[in-house]
């Protein structure tokens, strides 16, 4: 399986029903453009990923996290690999 990915708008509904759907999995916070300075992992049950319009402002790469570790190393090269949020990811 590949991390699912989104972005935009349109996508806020489907962000927030996978997030209900899988609280035992992770959620890649980037900007809508992924950048490496910028990957955050999160616990997909984490408030910290719940609040409103997520998907306008940041793009979501959402699965476990090897499918989260393939889609970072895919789209930035090896030795990429995001920071744990520190209030839901201690």
């Amino acid at each position: 399986m590949t991390a699912i990915k989104f972005s935009g708008a349109e996508q806020e509904d489907a962000y927030h029903l996978w997030r209900n759907a899988h609280p035992t999995l992770f959620v890649l916070n980037t900007y809508l453009q992924p950048k490496a300075a910028y990957l955050v992992l999160h616990s997909a049950s984490s408030r910290c990923v719940a609040m409103q319009n997520p998907t306008r402002l940041y793009s979501k790469n959402c699965g476990t996290r090897d499918e989260i570790e393939d889609f970072v190393t895919k789209e930035f090269g090896m030795g990429t690999w995001p920071r744990s949020c520190l209030k839901c990811l201690r």
